[in-house]
């Protein structure tokens, strides 16, 4: 008899809110965080599903995921200087894209790191 019921619950739920969702559904309506493989397969879906993900990452405040977002902007920024001291590529461009690169991952990084230190600081408590 609790197996029948169980069966016939409400449907499947986020597991990262368990929010009730639609069984088509691919995202969750109340987080945005994907559901389903094809989320982060289709090529429109993953632009969203990789947002979700940096700002996730953007909330935490665990120390991992911090060293990771810096270990994973290194090479961008790497690229950055790259670009910009070029000898053979339009200056205007290179300028251009550099400054871009600069501007996004350094505020995905000033905003991680500020997360962090901010709830480092009220673990620690006043003093």
């Amino acid at each position: 008899m609790e197996e029948e019921q169980v069966a016939a619950g409400p449907g499947p739920c986020c597991p990262h809110c368990f929010s009730p969702v639609e069984e088509t559904a691919h995202f969750c309506p109340r987080c945005g965080r994907p559901l389903t493989s094809f989320a982060a397969t289709d090529p429109i879906q993953s632009i969203r599903t990789e947002g979700q993900l940096y700002r996730g990452a953007a909330h935490t405040t665990r120390p991992l995921v911090l060293i990771g977002m810096w270990l994973l902007s290194i090479p961008t920024l790497g690229m950055g200087f790259v670009v910009l001291l070029d000898p053979r590529g339009e200056v205007g461009a290179a300028i251009a894209t550099s400054i871009c690169v600069f501007a996004l991952y350094g505020a995905i990084l000033y905003r991680v790191t500020a997360n962090y230190l901010r709830a480092r600081k009220k673990l620690s408590g006043p003093g």
